[in-house]
């Protein structure tokens, strides 16, 4: 329900709080009006609406008729919490000339915070519109909310922003007026730009200067700025920033000593040479040289920045002001106005799952094929697993008691699955990295007990360079890449974060089980590893070893692709940071990588994803030479490429700015002939230039096997995860696409997943979270098609949006999908999970808790049902493909229908007759939200009827349907044909018809929706019945044995409290 903004300010103006919230679809109040006591005065609370358990109270004035002073308005509120606990409070004045909202939050383990909002006649009640409309649900979403909804919606309303949104707020602000300060760029693109490149070399200096290494100075651009302005003299408009800022960034951070004597008096001689490309110069500042900055826009934003406290380490936000790394992700997906790109900000729990599940099977089925001994037998790494199985079972797994929102019947089913899994393992039953996955267990303790318990050197060996690859000592060994893991939407690298999550303490374990190895030769007497020697020796070179982990990992393994420039400039400069923070002494301070051949600007859609596709581009005979010139050079570029690569970890190692100029001209010249030839697919003629360079911009190609021509060419990446875009296919106008099997899926999410079919290596793990269509929806038949064909094994988790969503402020149901591309000889495997609906406080448990079973995709027409239990699927299963309840349907009208409501939540509604609908007058008007269901005879109906209503549908509605609407189509495909039940059967079940009938009729309830009431029926308040003719039907069809199966499912996909009359509005 949308809250209209002319109406909203009416009422607001005429104080009318009743019919404002009743509009708003809030409760009449059930409560009377109550006399408290607060400060030696008498106040009156008046109730005015209510909502779950939530009071809304109009507080009367003081005995002057002024709204109390704040001491007083605590203590209002402490009474008030005596008539309802949770309520939000209104002050009006007597003359009602302003208003006070005031709210409490409450929050488990913290003080209770105060929130108000004060409105004065006559102002606009915009803001306060907006606060509302955090605690205004949709008719179909009413199904759901619960009381811990309506709190979370006004913390949302009147909580103090995080400190992260709070930044960003004024972020925006001073990047704006920044950018307008900037002269010597005419294109507004282009300032924009400028102002976040500076921006961001400006934030990077904020958090090294308070570590103290920028000359020891905590405030050594401030202070700076002042000697640069009074050596300068005042009025000198532009010298901060000529004579100063760019000096620092180009001949100081970014260039290595020795430095002349007249630079190190400019800018301190203790400034450490950062290199890492942030401090290069740009293209812009090649490209125009005359760009300036005046005085004034620094000292703006040097203001805003010194009112915060910049950390580089992950402590509690505790005063509101800290500005850690974390926060610049934050910063980034909001600034972009990412939700028009279709991109949302990935929580680290889903990176964390999705990045464990694809990077360590990778690294343990590497390590199988270097040592396989190590895999096999009584002493294999298995046996960790049989040896104490609880250790690989999360904690969440193993509780006792029941966790957060849990059930009964689901506390039950968690213990029996975690016995079940402490068997399995105790058994020996689990032999490979796809049972980790498909039985959710630590697979990240599982892999750091394989580095730590090796008792020979060929196995560390083997993990150490499965993740950082060999090179060749022998004239016959071939160079091998370590693990490469790719995300191709990267946004600001919170995918990339994850995976190195993971890789670091893995790298770590590798080096101190290196460091034992050679411990024990040398108390032996006998001679080390030299390999491990050789690894511990020039680890030992560098200040730090924790530096030299992350950036070895960050140059080696991670890349990243973006369609933004501004979404690769905060990847890198987070990377950065994150290596900063582990050094505490400038002394510790290596030269940060260039990773600006890692992290990369372009169109993941458009452009040559493999030599194989450029080589059939062209017809002309004189292509082929050319080609073949092209891939010459990009071969020889790759080789430029691993060298400067390798140049950067080895202590003294030197990459020179000519160096990477040299690199980066290559590329672009081959980037522009590549273009050329993807010009002339797509219509456009290379020779014109204009048309050439317009066709270039708006599609910014990106040549996969150019780009990155040394992954490419052995076969692809490692490892692909990411968050692609959700972008409706009508909506991309910018650029279009060519040559893509889902071309005629309806978001380009499809795209990015084919391409990253294509992109992925032959023996890949991937991982990638989508919109929950990909499960159901005709629409992306052709996709999931793609992926049964092109992974060996698939993992499909589902995740509702009601009562919580992964993505928070955004209500998308998702699916996450991990898949192992394999021999395409061997028989694909799918597994999935239920369907997701889950409360916040069950958040930190929800992929923990994680449940797997198999599924035939040929049986349910290639969906992928979204169901709890093996039972459950393989009683479907048995069904699928024969006779469906089509045959008791009929396409035209017939005298026996069944009337239903198109949206469900919580229950399916059929029924012989339309639920009322009034207007507001109270005269019966037609329904909108109905449909209906010709059945074939009176008989069939009547089963029909109980069929529908129960707990079968419910389960196959759950599976199959997109979890809101409910269709003929999806009823029709149930896979049981009424016309088969017996003679003797029907006659039992239709005797339980008229009391279904009176229990709906009971259950009929009520929604305000825009001044109507809209009817419905609560079948939920009719389980008594309905499970009773569940129960028989089951007998009917021989599935008896599921209905504990049915009965779980109805439990984890149902809100547990609206069968109480919690979404009863009337």
């Amino acid at each position: 329900m949308n809250i209209d903004a002319t109406r909203f300010q009416q009422l607001l103006s005429q104080f009318k709080l009743p019919q404002l919230f009743n509009e708003l679809g809030w409760d009449q109040p059930a409560l009377k009006a109550q006399t408290i006591h607060a400060g030696g005065a008498a106040f009156t609370l008046t109730p005015i609406a209510h909502k779950r358990g939530v009071a809304v109270l109009r507080c009367s004035p003081d005995a002057s008729g002024k709204i109390p002073p704040r001491p007083v308005l605590l203590k209002i509120e402490h009474e008030a919490r005596k008539l309802a606990h949770e309520h939000l409070l209104v002050f009006a004045d007597a003359d009602e000339t302003m208003l006070t909202w005031l709210w409490v939050l409450r929050a488990p383990g913290q003080p209770a915070s105060t929130r108000t909002h004060t409105w004065h006649k006559g102002q606009s009640g915009e803001a306060l519109r907006q606060k509302l409309s955090q605690i205004v649900w949709s008719l179909e979403a009413e199904e759901a909310i619960t009381l811990t909804d309506v709190i979370t919606g006004l913390r949302r309303a009147f909580d103090r922003d995080r400190v992260s949104k709070s930044f960003y707020d004024k972020f925006k602000a001073q990047h704006d007026a920044f950018a307008a300060f900037i002269t010597g760029l005419n294109q507004t693109a282009d300032r924009a730009w400028y102002a976040s490149l500076m921006l961001n070399r400006l934030m990077f200096v904020y958090f090294i200067q308070k570590k103290g290494f920028l000359d020891g100075d905590e405030n050594y651009l401030q202070n700076r700025m002042t000697q640069v302005q009074q050596a300068a003299g005042k009025g000198q408009f532009h010298s901060f920033y000529r004579q100063f800022l760019r000096r620092l960034f180009h001949e100081g951070l970014g260039q290595p000593q020795p430095r002349d004597a007249g630079l190190n008096q400019l800018i301190g001689e203790r400034i450490p040479y950062l290199n890492g490309g942030l401090f290069d110069v740009h293209e812009l500042e090649a490209a125009h040289h005359d760009i300036d900055v005046p005085d004034e826009a620094f000292e703006q934003l040097f203001a805003f920045f010194d009112a915060w406290d910049w950390h580089l380490d992950d402590r509690p936000l505790k005063s509101g002001k800290e500005i850690n790394p974390d926060v610049l992700g934050y910063i980034f997906e909001k600034y972009i106005n990412q939700k028009q790109m279709g991109a949302y900000y990935t929580k680290e729990d889903i990176t964390e799952y999705i990045s464990k599940n694809t990077v360590i099977p990778h690294l343990l089925e590497q390590a199988r094929e270097r040592c396989k001994v190590a895999f096999e037998g009584e002493s294999s790494v298995w046996k960790l697993l049989q040896a104490e199985p609880d250790r690989y079972i999360y904690p969440a797994m193993k509780a006792e008691d029941a966790l957060p929102t849990e059930t009964e019947r689901e506390l039950a089913d968690r213990r029996h699955r975690c016995q079940d899994l402490r068997n399995k393992l105790a058994r020996g039953e689990v032999k490979s990295a796809d049972d980790l996955i498909t039985l959710n267990l630590d697979i990240r303790q599982f892999m750091q007990d394989v580095i730590d318990t090796a008792t020979g050197p060929e196995l560390l060996r083997a993990v150490w360079q499965a993740i950082v690859g060999r090179v060749p000592e022998k004239s016959n060994e071939k160079f091998r890449h370590g693990i490469t893991i790719l995300d191709p939407t990267c946004g600001s690298g919170a995918f990339l974060f994850a995976a190195l999550g993971v890789l670091e303490p893995l790298y770590a374990a590798c080096l101190d089980r290196m460091a034992g190895f050679v411990e024990d030769a040398q108390k032996l007497g006998k001679p080390a590893e030299p390999d491990f020697v050789k690894v511990l020796d020039e680890v030992k070179k560098h200040p730090s070893p924790d530096y030299y982990i992350y950036k070895s990992i960050i140059l080696h393994n991670l890349f990243g692709v973006d369609i933004m420039a501004e979404a690769v400039e905060i990847c890198k400069l987070r990377l950065f940071l994150k290596l900063v923070s582990q050094v505490d002494k400038g002394q510790q301070l290596e030269p940060l990588p260039d990773i600006d051949f890692n992290i990369r600007t372009g169109n993941t859609l458009v452009g040559y994803a493999t030599e194989a596709q450029f080589d059939t581009s062209g017809d002309l005979a004189s292509d082929q030479q050319h080609k073949s010139d092209i891939k010459a050079d990009i071969a020889d570029l790759a080789d430029l490429f691993t060298r400067f690569r390798e140049q950067q970890t080895v202590q003294g190692g030197k990459v020179t700015a000519q160096d990477k100029h040299t690199l980066r001209d290559k590329l672009k010249g081959l980037s522009l002939e590549l273009d050329r030839y993807l010009a002339r697919d797509y219509g456009i003629d290379p020779d014109k230039s204009k048309a050439l360079y317009a066709w270039r911009s708006s599609h910014q190609p990106f040549h996969w096997f150019a780009e990155f021509y040394g992954v490419m060419s052995a076969g692809g990446f490692d490892v692909v995860i990411g968050n692609p875009p959700y972008i409706s296919t009508r909506k991309v106008t910018d650029y279009s696409v060519r040559g893509y099997k889902t071309a005629s899926c309806t978001d380009i999410y499809a795209w990015c997943l084919e391409k990253v079919m294509e992109i992925a290596g032959p023996k890949a793990h991937t991982g990638m979270i989508v919109f929950l269509s990909l499960a159901f929806s005709n629409d992306f038949g052709v996709l999931r098609q793609l992926i049964y064909g092109k992974y060996q094994k698939n993992w499909f988790s589902h995740y509702s949006n009601i009562p919580s969503s992964l993505f928070d402020g955004v209500g998308i149901r998702n699916v996450v999908h991990i898949g192992k591309i394999g021999d395409s000889n061997t028989a694909n495997q799918n597994y999935t999970s239920r369907l997701h609906r889950w409360f916040r406080a069950a958040r930190p448990h929800l992929f923990a808790a994680l449940s797997y079973a198999s599924f035939t995709p040929k049986l349910w027409q290639g969906r992928i049902p979204k169901l709890n239990t093996q039972k459950l699927i393989d009683a479907f299963e048995q069904k699928l493909g024969n006779e469906t309840l089509q045959l008791s349907l009929s396409r035209r009208a017939t005298p026996y229908p069944l009337n239903f409501r198109n949206s469900a939540r919580n229950f399916l509604s059929f029924a012989y007759d339309e639920a009322p609908c009034f207007d507001q007058r109270g005269k019966q008007i037609p329904h909108t939200g109905y449909g209906k269901l010709y059945i074939t005879d009176s008989e069939i109906r009547d089963l029909a009827f109980l069929l529908l209503n129960g707990k079968i549908t419910w389960a196959f509605w759950i599976a199959i349907g997109d979890d809101f609407h409910v269709t003929p189509s999806t009823m029709a495909d149930l896979p049981l044909n009424l016309q088969r039940v017996r003679v003797e059967k029907r006659s039992g079940l239709r005797v339980i018809v008229p009391e279904l009938k009176a229990a709906i009729k009971k259950a009929e309830q009520f929604k305000l929706n825009a001044g109507k009431r809209v009817g419905n029926y609560n079948l939920g308040k009719c389980r008594g019945v309905t499970d009773k003719s569940d129960i028989a039907l089951l007998k009917a069809f021989g599935m008896e044995a599921v209905w504990d199966d049915l009965e779980l499912l109805y439990s984890q996909t149902v809100t547990p409290d609206f069968e109480d009359g919690a979404d009863d509005g009337a």
